[in-house]
């Protein structure tokens, strides 16, 4: 005789049948165990025991994938059985910048051009900062010392300094409109 055992939490079966021990006359079964043939396996489900035990039915199992937010992006694995929830989508979005309209992730130009040049400006700062404003101040005290062609040769090396900086570290492009990129 054969039979199946499930899982007493979850109730999921597991679907491979094994074999009954026919001892003192009768058939030897474990709890949690079915003696009906359960349903086949089937993609992207994990079959379960009703709630009232005689029949088995299909349940979706999203359980070791990785779904995305649709607020946010961000991701979690699923650990449970069942649908997937609405506020989730297997898709992953490709930028932290993406945000989800209409089923799709949507790159946000506006937000993405904001962080780029936030990025270029920040590294531009601390070149300036350590680079450029040593050479002015340096120029400051030689004017106040009435050196004045050694101050002239610190500021332009300053002004040439900061010209390459710039030229390193250019401007993002601005986004064209529409604000969110379709791709």
């Amino acid at each position: 005789m054969k039979y199946w055992q499930y899982e007493p939490i979850t109730k999921e079966v597991n679907i491979s049948p094994l074999i009954a021990i026919f001892r003192g006359g009768i058939y030897h079964l474990p709890q949690h165990s079915i003696t009906f043939e359960p349903l086949p396996q089937k993609t992207g489900c994990a079959v379960l025991l009703s709630n009232q035990g005689n029949k088995t039915e299909y349940v979706e199992d999203y359980r070791g994938v990785t779904v995305f937010s649709q607020s946010d992006g961000h991701a979690i694995e699923i650990t449970e059985l069942g649908p997937l929830p609405e506020i989730y989508t297997e898709q992953k979005p490709t930028t932290v910048f993406d945000e989800w309209i209409n089923g799709q992730w949507v790159t946000n130009l506006e937000k993405q051009y904001q962080y780029d040049y936030n990025q270029v400006d920040d590294v531009r700062r601390a070149l300036f900062t350590q680079y450029v404003d040593p050479l002015l101040a340096e120029a400051s005290i030689k004017k106040t010392q009435d050196l004045k062609e050694e101050s002239a040769l610190y500021v332009q090396q300053a002004l040439a300094l900061r010209k390459k900086i710039q030229d390193e570290n250019p401007w993002p492009s601005l986004p064209q409109e529409p604000a969110y990129g379709m791709e």
